[in-house]
């Protein structure tokens, strides 16, 4: 009777065991799944060709000890360079790959319980970020909460995140230099400094996602980022969408709500990587003949060159007419703007050469019944 206790006994213990070996700081040896509730006490890295695998209904929690590495995320900017840093906050990193998949009703929560009465009290830990290498990682029915930054994607990473909560972070998702993140169905919310940024020369796909009550921009792009947004709802933020002149967004089809400003920066609705002719930023010089229809904002940047033959029809177009687009300029660190109160326009910042002939002449107008909106020069 003693041995079979005995047996028993061992048996539990061999199969609880490898809860107790679970690595919580440094780096990972060998692949590991997770479950239940983990504790970080420093930073942890997932290496090259190593897999982390996390279970539904996971939590994990961070220390309170600060991060082996200083890590931060530098980006220049004309005044000098902006650190993006985690303030010594623990971190993990992947490099190999992360498999953190829950369900609708047993979600992994990243992140600890609020502490605090506000946000920066509650931060308590720095960020999960992807390196290039990181291979087909997924984040789905994850709730991502209290980070400095609650995602970052780096060098050529990919990772896909679906149906994740990302709410009450500094900075909900940043997608850095070449990195490509699918960001499908998510839910973006009460981030601080803004719902999602996109730098240097990343290309993410973000589609069908709920983007609201961020207290900054929904989304922001910057530096040669080339975003394909689709499909997305932004409601409620301090900005809808805010782009900067080197960045070139494809939208389509997303719905801007009660933003306290639903565009700043943002003409129309191009696709990048062809030229568009009726709406959207030019990308080279073009030459407009026959018939023209203005379907939402048209810039000509500084150095293109619009050229409008005689006998042209320049139409505008009301559609766009729901948005109050803003055209923005920094100048000496501040953004000056005006508004075209929700008509489309036609935006110069570099050449435009209007030229027609005695019974061809050039025409500017909109559809019966509407108003033409502006020109600016």
């Amino acid at each position: 009777m003693n041995n079979v206790v005995f047996l028993i006994v061992l048996l539990i213990f061999l199969l609880v065991q490898p809860a107790f070996s679970l690595t919580t700081r440094g780096r990972l040896k060998h692949s590991e799944v997770w479950y239940g509730n983990i504790q970080l006490t420093g930073d942890l890295i997932v290496p090259e060709n190593i897999e982390l695998r996390i279970k539904p209904g996971t939590q994990i929690q961070f220390s309170s000890r600060r991060s082996s590495y200083d890590f931060s995320v530098m980006r220049n900017t004309g005044e000098g360079k902006e650190d993006i840093g985690f303030s010594n906050r623990i971190s993990l990193l992947i490099k190999g790959r992360l498999i953190a998949e829950g369900a609708e009703n047993k979600r992994i929560i990243i992140g600890n319980p609020a502490e605090g009465a506000n946000l920066k009290e509650k931060t308590s830990w720095g960020s999960l970020l992807f390196f290039g290498g990181a291979g087909d990682s997924l984040l789905k029915h994850v709730d991502i909460r209290y980070a400095s930054i609650g995602v970052v994607t780096l060098g050529d990473s990919s990772p896909r995140i679906e149906s994740c909560i990302i709410r009450e972070n500094t900075r909900g998702i940043v997608v850095l230099e070449r990195s490509s993140p699918e960001l499908i169905g998510n839910q973006i919310m009460l981030n601080d400094i803004s719902g999602i940024q996109v730098r240097g020369d990343s290309f993410p796909s973000i589609r069908f996602n709920k983007i609201f009550q961020n207290k900054g921009p929904g989304i922001i792009c910057y530096d040669r980022s080339r975003p394909v947004l689709k499909e997305n709802s932004i409601k409620g933020n301090r900005v809808g969408i805010e782009v900067y002149d080197n960045s070139y967004p494809a939208l389509k089809g997303n719905r801007l709500l009660d933003n306290q400003k639903t565009v700043l920066g943002l003409f129309g609705v191009g696709e990048w990587g062809k030229i568009p002719s009726s709406s959207g930023r030019l990308t080279r010089d073009i030459v407009w003949t026959g018939k023209v229809r203005i379907t939402g904002d048209v810039i000509v940047p500084s150095g293109i060159t619009l050229v409008i033959k005689p006998g042209t029809h320049v139409e505008f177009s009301p559609n766009f007419s729901d948005y109050d687009v803003m055209l923005t300029k920094r100048i000496s660190g501040e953004d000056k703007s005006i508004s075209a109160k929700g008509k489309s326009d036609l935006i110069v910042m570099g050449t435009l050469k209007v030229e027609g002939k005695k019974g061809r002449e050039v025409r500017f107008s909109s559809p019966a019944g509407t108003k033409l909106s502006l020109i600016h020069i």
